[in-house]
């Protein structure tokens, strides 16, 4: 009989540590995510992750290799891939609601900002370079600047948002109210002409 409920026991408590070990696996907003050894990279208007150029020709398939997690589609005006335990997202071009397999956007949340349905659950824990220089989550809209000096800038659709351009790439940087902190990189092929 005690040998019973001493198993009994041992079980009960057993299941719990399981359940709780479990449950702290799962994804939670705003904590880092899973990209710790990526490196993404934008030099002279070009955007590399990986070491690998990827603005060339903004295909989806290379894209997905070298990002190399699993994600969250969402169907809409375009295809959203988010990659919740990597802090990214990949919006693909859509041809008559048809997967055209062509990103237009690459999305990359550093710190908590605004949530919506294809925010990642995490948040990118990897390096950013911006023309060889890393940048920091508190990296001021003061030093970008500096950085980017090469980089033509213009208005963008959101306050504390700025975008910067060259050589046929855009970037959108998201900075908190103050822009001392970047929340979130948006980096896509220019099609402007301005």
């Amino acid at each position: 009989m005690k040998q019973l409920f001493a198993t009994i026991i041992f079980i009960t408590f057993a299941g719990t540590g399981i359940r709780a070990q479990t449950a702290g696996d799962q994804p939670t907003a705003g904590t880092p995510g899973k990209a710790g050894k990526m490196t993404i990279s934008i030099n002279g208007g070009k955007l590399s992750i990986n070491n690998t150029v990827v603005s060339t020709t903004w295909k989806l398939s290379p894209m997905v290799k070298l990002v190399n997690g699993t994600d969250r589609r969402r169907e809409g005006y375009n295809i959203t891939h988010s990659y919740d335990e990597l802090g990214i997202v990949l919006f693909e071009k859509t041809n008559d609601k048809t997967a055209s397999g062509e990103v237009t956007e690459v999305q990359f949340y550093i710190a908590n900002g605004d949530k919506n349905d294809v925010t990642p659950k995490q948040l990118y824990n990897g390096k950013i370079e911006l023309e060889k220089t890393v940048l920091k989550t508190n990296t001021s809209l003061e030093t970008v600047r500096k950085i980017l000096k090469d980089y033509k800038e213009s208005e963008s659709y959101t306050e504390h948002s700025y975008r910067f351009a060259k050589n046929g790439l855009y970037m959108f940087i998201q900075f908190d109210d103050e822009d001392e902190s970047i929340q979130k990189i948006s980096v896509g092929k220019d099609t402007r002409t301005d």
